[in-house]
């Protein structure tokens, strides 16, 4: 048995990193459309609520604004109305103060940050991303910026493990 105790939380590491992976899935969504995307979410998800979802997901870097690519649909502030209706079936299947993190590379960069307070509205949720690359490792890159629902532009916050509780 291995034990590895976070003097912070005073967890079991491996406890929190195996609970972790117990409750996640994987949705590989590189040939996926949107709409396809957010019904495989809500399949997985049934009855249970997200307390958070991490999109790690490609995003065009040399583009001067951020965006999420889902197979052909490639979501930014500037294509996010076509996209709303699908985007918006999601909304119920967030517990409250649930956030998404947007992990794909240059997300919140230009007007990515529009992108991010239209899905916190939408979702009604935080919605956290980074202008920087991002790399597949659990720590971000970069400044961390969220998106508050209901509240214009984006705040700096903390960068954060997202394998923490």
């Amino acid at each position: 048995m291995q034990l590895i105790i976070d003097a912070v939380t005073k967890q079991n590491l491996i406890d929190v990193v195996t609970d972790n992976v117990k409750r996640s899935m994987v949705v590989r969504t590189f040939d996926m459309s949107i709409a396809d995307f957010i019904t495989t979410v809500t399949a997985a998800a049934g009855s249970a609520k997200i307390g958070d979802l991490r999109i790690w997901q490609h995003g065009y870097v040399d583009r001067p604004n951020g965006n999420l690519i889902f197979g052909t649909d490639v979501l930014d502030a500037t294509t996010f109305e076509p996209f709303r209706p699908a985007l918006s079936r999601l909304q119920p299947y967030f517990e409250p103060g649930a956030r998404a993190e947007l992990r794909g590379c240059a997300a919140a960069k230009g007007t990515g940050e529009a992108m991010m307070n239209k899905l916190a509205d939408v979702w009604n949720v935080q919605v956290h991303a980074s202008a920087s690359y991002q790399p597949l490792v659990l720590m971000w890159q970069g400044q961390v910026v969220a998106a508050i629902p209901r509240v214009p532009g984006v705040r700096p916050i903390p960068s954060y493990d997202t394998n923490a509780p």
